[in-house]
């Protein structure tokens, strides 16, 4: 956060929620403060204690009805902006005070998220960590991205395209597709200046993210135990395959090592046939998730607490959660349950069939959807016979069924089957590719396909934030960063290091 080291955020808010309390502050114009204080830096110790001095006493504060502003003398005039990268003529840095905070100007621009002011060191590569620290920008939190630069002799392999070649402007689509609201700086982590560079932002910000394996940070010396040396409140979260503990921790791992573990490939695909992967990187998505919920958990109870903490994600563990039904099965019926395919024969109005030109899935496993179905492709009959006449009567006699549906289905287009089902209340869907599920209108109209636009000319297309909040009445989406794009500006504005200290650290190979 903002503060300087001889006041904590923690004292800040309590005192905060101490003047809402007795009615000095509303809880919106408290809620501008901290927002203000994480966003500023270099704040100056006279105006620390300036600050401390409102917040404890009062002195100097007064709300103007007619605004709801906090007005402050002397500092009132020397402001330069109520809003962002706030800037007081009593410091040569930029810095906080509360006739800036506690402004209810109306934002020209969209509030980026309710994450805004929180900032996020982003050192991973690959697709799990760039993933999770996306979301987290996706939400408005401020994510800087750390490569190592030239001189460090790591690969880049995130930005170059992979063998099948498939790029934009010279970089790999899955790097785009994961990091736009993001910045780039280049740090070499394995030198002392570069590790120097890391512990002076640990001060400014409040996540540091990584997704080496199990160790590795704690080689490098910026693990958690060492960053929260340096900052009480930092949150560390790890997204690896393995977790930080048990005997897998140092075998590397991808992908399809996660879904093999975690028994999902074995419940995928056909019956008799081999194993088969989930379409999607699963086992690398999966853990995203749960790390953006163990990042924000980790933030607040640091806003209640004043303390950081570790976030240890496994991928296994969290592609494991969610077998959570099939393992149910046999850890309380003993029962092991292989791949099903497209249908469970437990289920068996609940899959996919074949139409004239695809395929489709229905879900009428309920009495009312069955009843709805029979009558919607001209079987009422069906419903007369007993031996369809509950759910496990058509359990029993799934085979029977399938073959009567598959035949009346391969007679139309899915789209009939589809305007004829919905029209009689019965769920379904078509089986999409991913051409035809980028032009769906549901998603359409949710924003769910996002356009880019590249700063040099062109634009891509990649998945919106599904997240909807009404915070975040315009999504905000910003290209993915050119590579150590934005080194100078978070070493001078956010660090404030000099030209000829950066200059330094580059002819050194820090950066």
């Amino acid at each position: 956060m903002r503060l300087n080291p001889d006041v904590t955020v923690l004292g800040t808010g309590a005192l905060l929620n101490r003047l809402v309390s007795d009615g000095s502050l509303t809880r919106a114009e408290a809620n501008a403060i901290q927002a203000r204080i994480r966003r500023g830096s270099h704040t100056s110790p006279s105006h620390t204690r300036m600050l401390t001095t409102i917040l404890t006493t009062g002195d100097r504060l007064s709300a103007t009805p007619s605004t709801g502003k906090a007005e402050m003398e002397p500092y009132q005039s020397s402001c330069k902006t109520p809003l962002h990268g706030i800037e007081c003529g009593m410091t040569a840095f930029f810095s906080l005070c509360l006739e800036c905070a506690m402004s209810n100007q109306p934002k020209t621009e969209p509030c980026p998220g309710p994450l805004e002011g929180v900032v996020v060191l982003d050192i991973t590569r690959a697709l799990a960590g760039p993933f999770t620290s996306m979301l987290l920008g996706d939400l408005g939190a401020e994510v800087i991205k750390v490569e190592p630069p030239a001189s460090a002799g790591l690969d880049y392999t995130s930005r170059t395209p992979g063998v099948d070649n498939q790029s934009f402007k010279g970089e790999d689509l899955q790097f785009l597709s994961v990091h736009r609201n993001k910045k780039s700086i280049t740090v070499n982590l394995r030198s002392e200046k570069g590790k120097e560079i890391v512990y002076d932002l640990a001060v400014k910000v409040d996540v540091v993210l990584d997704n080496f394996r199990a160790g590795v940070m704690k080689r490098l010396k910026l693990d958690f135990e060492t960053l929260s040396k340096i900052n009480p409140r930092i949150v560390c979260c790890s997204v690896t395959g393995f977790g930080q503990t048990g005997p897998y921790r140092d075998r590397p791992s991808f992908d399809s090592i996660t879904q093999a573990l975690s028994g999902v490939m074995g419940v995928t695909g056909e019956p008799g046939r081999p194993p088969c992967k989930v379409g999607i990187s699963i086992g690398d998505l999966a853990g995203p998730v749960y790390g953006l919920a163990g990042v924000c958990a980790a933030l607040y109870h640091a806003e209640k607490t004043g303390r950081g903490q570790q976030v240890d994600i496994s991928l296994l563990d969290c592609l494991t959660s969610l077998a959570a039904h099939r393992a149910a099965l046999y850890l309380v019926a003993g029962e092991v349950q292989g791949p099903v395919g497209g249908r469970d024969s437990r289920n068996p109005l609940h899959g996919a069939f074949p139409a004239r030109d695809g395929y489709f899935v229905v879900a009428a496993h309920r009495q009312a959807f069955w009843e709805n179905m029979c009558r919607a492709i001209g079987r009422e009959d069906l419903l007369a016979e007993s031996k369809y006449e509950t759910s496990p009567l058509r359990v029993q006699n799934a085979p029977e069924i399938w073959g009567i549906l598959d035949a009346i289905f391969r007679t139309q287009p899915v789209e009939h089957w589809i305007q004829l089902l919905i029209a009689h209340d019965v769920p379904c869907a078509p089986v999409y590719s991913i051409d035809q599920m980028v032009k769906d209108p549901q998603l359409l109209s949710r924003g769910m396909i996002a356009t880019l636009e590249h700063p040099e000319g062109g634009q891509i297309r990649v998945l919106g934030n599904p997240l909807k909040m009404s915070s975040i009445q315009k999504q905000r989406y910003t290209y993915p960063p050119s590579f150590g794009q934005h080194t100078e500006e978070v070493l001078s504005k956010l660090l404030g290091y000099s030209k000829d200290k950066i200059e330094a650290l580059r002819a050194e190979g820090a950066i």
